[in-house]
């Protein structure tokens, strides 16, 4: 049971902070999340993982800017561990152009 736990990544976590010149979200909306199909986790290999969703929350009621923190779990949070900061931001930049593009 240990080793099944284990292979979950439960547990691990990553948050990045990201700052925007203007929310580009729905200033009602305290979170939203991205789940990339496998697809786009196989032909884009800056999504970390495959079909493994980013949580994104809005902190700006609570700092009063247009501030999001994206939040990484599981195994996605693992693979951003390898990553250095500007890699996950990109990651998190392009999740969230996906995500806004329609």
């Amino acid at each position: 049971k240990t080793a099944a736990v284990a292979r979950l990544g439960v547990c691990t976590v990553n948050t990045a902070i990201l700052e925007f010149e203007n929310a580009f979200w729905d200033p009602d909306a305290d979170s939203f999340g991205t789940i990339p199909d496998d697809s786009e986790s196989e032909s884009d290999p800056s999504i970390p993982g495959k079909s493994k969703p980013v949580l994104f929350r809005s902190l700006q009621k609570a700092c009063g800017a247009p501030v999001l923190a994206a939040i990484f779990a599981g195994r996605s949070a693992l693979a951003v561990e390898t990553q250095t900061d500007d890699e996950v931001v990109n990651v998190a930049a392009t999740l969230l152009q996906k995500c806004f593009s329609e």
